[in-house]
């Protein structure tokens, strides 16, 4: 048995490759694992308006009047946080994202 190299053919009962997981960026032959750390965190480590937190628990989103979020409130080390955001709020709870834009 086996499953599908090709994500796009054939019938896909029981499992196949996911293209999402495959890094192309080399080429064809590359074809290496793709994970967030390689494809995200690494890249946009030095960026000055990332933080990264771990154990930090999403307690609400902040929603404007006219219904975009406009930030959001957590938990840290036992303390309260609100950051409020000019564009954009991406949560993510394992293999979860939500990705809310601000409109301007």
């Amino acid at each position: 048995m086996g499953s599908p190299m090709n994500a796009w053919s054939g019938d896909h009962l029981g499992m196949y490759h996911s293209l999402s997981t495959i890094d192309r960026s080399g080429g064809e032959a590359d074809g290496t694992r793709s994970y967030a750390v390689t494809g995200y965190l690494l890249p946009n480590a030095q960026r000055p308006n990332l933080r990264v937190l771990t154990e930090a628990l999403v307690e609400r989103l902040v929603v404007s009047l006219d219904g975009t979020v406009s930030g959001l409130e957590f938990g840290h080390g036992g303390k309260s946080y609100k950051v409020n955001v000019k564009k954009e709020v991406v949560l993510s709870a394992g293999v979860v994202s939500f990705r809310f834009s601000h409109s301007s």
